[in-house]
């Protein structure tokens, strides 16, 4: 499971990219701005991204925009313990 906060949007051409994305759709309204993506090679998987307003203005995130993502943080849980 992936929480939709727990993601962070990076350059393309970032070494820590986990995968490659485009920007498909930007909710700004509330108190976090909403992207929603699509997996670059398959646009059937999707994903969201949740990111301050601050973060989305500093980043000059823009639908269609082809983007890296990388976990803020990374935990396991082994055997489903803790979740």
């Amino acid at each position: 499971m992936i929480r939709p906060h727990e993601l962070e949007i990076i350059s393309v051409n970032d070494k820590e990219a986990i995968l490659q994305a485009k920007v498909k759709y930007i909710q700004l309204a509330g108190s976090f701005v909403k992207i929603d993506l699509s997996h670059l090679n398959d646009e059937t998987k999707t994903l969201m991204v949740e990111i301050s307003h601050s973060e989305f203005k500093e980043k000059n995130i823009q639908k269609g925009n082809i983007v890296g993502i990388r976990p803020r943080t990374l935990r396991t849980f082994e055997d489903g313990a803790g979740i």
